[in-house]
C-alpha cells in the first residue's frame, strides 16, 4: 500500500472517531463542528468510491458536490473543501432549491428540508451515477446511499450497498469496513 492511500485511510479513521461536540464545548459551536466533520466525511467517502467513466467525463475539470434544499452547511462546506481536488478535479459546490435544477453532480447532499419529497428525488436519480448523501434519519434504509448520523456525539455513516450498485458506483471494501452496511 502506498503512503497516499494509507494517509487517506488514517485521516478517515481519525475523522470517524472525532466527536461532533462535547459537553464542555460551546453550544453555539456544535452545529458548525458537526457540519465541518460531515463535510470532511463527504470528501473522504468520495475518495473511496469509483464512478463510471460516463459520470467523470474527460473534458470536465470539476468534481461537483450539490446540495438540494435548505443548506445546513452554510459556508462550512466551501471553507472545508475549498481548494481541494477529488479524482484529479477541482471541487465545485452547487446549491439547488428545486429537483429540476439538479444536474451534473457526482455527489448530491439531500437536506432535511427535502424529506417529504425524498421518494420523488430518489426516483428521479434512479439509474444516474450520483452518490446520494443525507443526514436524515433512515435515509439509507429508504433508498439513499450514504447516511451521516450522530451516535454518542460522533458522526458515523451507514451505506446502502445495493443503492450504490444500482447507480454503478463501486464502494471500496475498506470504506465498507468502517460503515454500518445496509442492503435490500
Amino acid at each position: 500500500m502506498t503512503a497516499r492511500p494509507l494517509k487517506s485511510i488514517c485521516l478517515f479513521l481519525l475523522l470517524s472517531g472525532l466527536r461532533a461536540g462535547t459537553g464542555e464545548s460551546h453550544a453555539q459551536d456544535f452545529p458548525t463542528a458537526e457540519y465541518e466533520i460531515k463535510a470532511a466525511f463527504i470528501f473522504n467517502i468520495a475518495k473511496f468510491v469509483e464512478w463510471p467513466a460516463a459520470a467523470l467525463k474527460p473534458d470536465e475539470t470539476t468534481f461537483t458536490i450539490g446540495i438540494l434544499g435548505k443548506d445546513p452547511f452554510g459556508d462550512v462546506l466551501d471553507a472545508t473543501l475549498g481548494g481541494k481536488t477529488l479524482k484529479g478535479r477541482a471541487i465545485a459546490i452547487k446549491r439547488f432549491q428545486q429537483l429540476s435544477e439538479v444536474g451534473g453532480c457526482q455527489i448530491l447532499f439531500i437536506s432535511e428540508s427535502e424529506k417529504k419529497r425524498m421518494n420523488d428525488i430518489l426516483a428521479r436519480l434512479d439509474g444516474e451515477s450520483v452518490l446520494t448523501v443525507s443526514d436524515q434519519a433512515d435515509f439509507a434504509r429508504n433508498g439513499g446511499m450514504f447516511e451521516l448520523y450522530l451516535e454518542n456525539n460522533r458522526v458515523k455513516f451507514a451505506v446502502h450497498t445495493e443503492a450504490a450498485e444500482r447507480a454503478n458506483l463501486k464502494v471500496s471494501a475498506k470504506l465498507l469496513n468502517l460503515a454500518k452496511v445496509l442492503s435490500d
